[in-house]
């Protein structure tokens, strides 16, 4: 999916022991100054687009933030570089001129750009004044632990919810912070409250980068049956004490934000667990929760998954069919819907912020955390189905399991998944369970 992007940079000081604003800055500026190097010598010929393929990282991100400046569409989705980019490249060199490349506008072309301009500003301030948000520097700032739009997206819906809803009282803007800070650093940014007051991370990024044993629950496999039990379970007490464990890192955790299920691609269809030991799988998602049901969770570039899988380095893929299907991630065997686990992510924010707004106000933003919740929920399964039969029109296989052997995976399961949740108060877990009918 592509979008275009307006790239929204905080220049931001961090807390001793890490980058400083002023370093953060310098390090954006150099690498931004050698993206336009890079891109204006390809203008001139010097440079030949296909020397940025296998491009990824920070580094790809500037690229496709040079060219956004320049009013393009760009991928915002996938790492590494990708088609899209390609053709965003193309389209930069197609344009007239640039004048980041020292490029004169025509009269015509420059009276064009400054009346896009203009028109993007009064938009902007129009949709500001509507929500109560006048003054752009008020803005509390959101920070993403990644750059794709399924990371972006329910970040952005609480945004815009939770700005709508507090009626001028807290207006918020989403933006990816891990461009400007390395993903262990960003939690210690927020929990300060001083330079963001939100986060949105994904549930592996949170138990990876302030974990704690509660949060092992959301990953486990065969916990929640799809997106809405987990958007049933986030609005329970039970979730409610599984968010506030946050505060042990300073934060505090507003909803549990469901994503699409986590299925797996392999030589052969996977009907009983015992099909799954042993297998080499690539994941980047519910890793350990695989790896208890008797897989080799084996990590690899994201870059060479594809070659590895065609040529056996790998057996299987453990991945949603969103990612399978738009980086053609599928095993000889096709695809088997296991829904072993579900993908998603938790909204936090500072504990030392929160506490200082009113009861009223701490309403509204839990409200609008689980609105973004129950959206992301709903519109899971549409996009699931339309998955499922653009990888049939592909021509790949798509097993669907019985309940009768779902049960069974289960069931069989369940006393390798136990160690893994042996921490969490038995109460919190049955709830979980229960949101799926799994008692």
């Amino acid at each position: 999916m592509k979008k275009t992007i307006l790239i929204l940079f905080a220049l931001i000081t961090a807390s001793a022991g890490h980058a400083s604003a002023q370093s953060s800055k310098d390090d954006f500026d150099r690498e931004m100054n050698e993206v336009k190097q890079v891109m204006c010598a390809m203008r001139q010929g010097q440079i030949q687009p296909s020397d940025l393929q296998g491009q990824e990282g920070s580094w790809l991100f500037s690229v496709r933030s040079f060219l956004s400046f320049q009013g393009l569409e760009v991928e915002s989705n996938s790492d590494p570089w990708s088609e899209a980019d390609a053709k965003a490249v193309e389209a930069f060199l197609a344009l007239s001129a640039v004048e980041d490349c020292g490029e004169e506008l025509s009269p015509e072309a420059r009276a064009e750009k400054e009346r896009q301009e203009a028109e993007r500003k009064q938009q902007q301030k129009a949709a500001n004044e509507a929500i109560g948000c006048n003054d752009g520097e008020s803005f509390e700032r959101l920070f993403t632990f990644g750059y794709s739009n399924k990371i972006a997206e329910p970040a952005e819906t609480f945004a815009a919810t939770a700005t709508k809803e507090a009626d001028g009282d807290v207006c918020v803007e989403a933006l990816a912070g891990i461009h400007l800070f390395s993903q262990d650093e960003l939690a210690t940014q927020i929990a300060s409250g001083e330079y963001a007051k939100f986060g949105y991370a994904t549930l592996d990024e949170a138990y990876r980068y302030f974990p704690t044993e509660t949060l092992m629950l959301l990953s486990a496999p065969f916990i929640f049956d799809d997106a809405e039990a987990l958007a049933g379970f986030s609005k329970s007490d039970a979730a409610r004490g599984l968010l506030d464990s946050l505060k042990e890192h300073g934060l505090v955790g507003l909803a549990i934000v469901p994503g699409p299920m986590v299925h797996l691609s392999s030589a052969g269809p996977v009907r009983k667990v015992e099909d799954v030991d042993g297998l080499r799988t690539y994941t980047k998602l519910g890793t350990k929760g695989i790896e208890v049901l008797g897989a080799m969770p084996t990590p690899l570039p994201s870059s060479e998954v594809k070659m590895a899988l065609k040529v056996g380095v790998i057996r299987a893929v453990s991945a949603t069919l969103a990612e399978m299907h738009e980086n053609d991630l599928v095993a000889s065997g096709g695809v088997t819907l296991t829904g072993h686990t579900v993908a998603g992510g938790i909204l936090f924010v500072s504990q030392t912020w929160w506490e200082s707004l009113s009861p009223e106000v701490q309403q509204v933003l839990l409200e609008a955390a689980q609105t973004t919740a129950e959206a992301n929920a709903s519109a899971i399964a549409a996009e699931e189905e339309a998955l499922v039969q653009a990888l049939e029109k592909d021509g790949h296989k798509v097993t669907r399991l019985s309940k009768a052997e779902r049960d069974a995976m289960k069931k069989t399961a369940a006393p390798l998944v136990a160690p893994m949740l042996s921490a969490i108060d038995p109460a919190v877990v049955e709830a979980a369970r229960s949101s799926s009918g799994n008692e």
